[in-house]
């Protein structure tokens, strides 16, 4: 921001009905970027681009309190109210699923899951049988592990 933007009267402007929708999404996407960072910084920082989101999540921030600064004061109260109490909510429109037939599941749970159904593969008695067993099968889509010449019998699931 230039020294003349800094210095400049930001106006107030009349409210149009999806201006505070528009804003909404916007102080959202800020806020989801400030997340973001935390969760991703070690993936930004691999590839380089840490200070940079962080650099641009500040920028953003700034940019959103000067728009806010358009609104009248009573709508600006009733904006900092609103926003106190509201969600956001991810809509997907389509499957997210990589095949039609394939859910989603919580690491945590798939992983109750693996181990009960690895019971059943320790009290195995044809571990050769492994690659045609349907639960060999399963274990073998859920786990990636190169299981060449041994079964899911003698293999550690709760280690994954």
């Amino acid at each position: 921001m230039t020294e003349d933007a800094k210095e400049r009267e930001i106006p107030l402007l009349p409210s149009r009905g999806y201006d505070v929708d528009t804003f909404f999404r916007f102080s959202t996407a800020v806020e989801n970027l400030f997340e973001s960072v935390d969760y991703m910084a070690n993936r930004l920082e691999a590839t380089g681009h840490l200070e940079d989101v962080k650099r641009i999540a500040a920028e953003t921030k700034q940019i959103l309190l000067d728009i806010s600064k358009t609104f009248y004061p009573e709508k600006r109260e009733v904006l900092e109210k609103m926003s106190k109490s509201a969600q956001t909510r991810i809509i997907f429109r389509k499957s997210v699923t990589p095949e039609p037939d394939a859910v989603w599941i919580f690491s945590k749970e798939l992983q109750t899951l693996i181990s009960k159904a690895h019971e059943e593969c320790k009290l195995c008695m044809h571990p050769e049988r492994c690659k045609s067993c349907d639960l060999g099968k399963a274990f073998d889509r859920c786990i990636s592990i190169d299981r060449e010449k041994t079964s899911w019998q003698n293999i550690d699931v709760d280690a994954f």
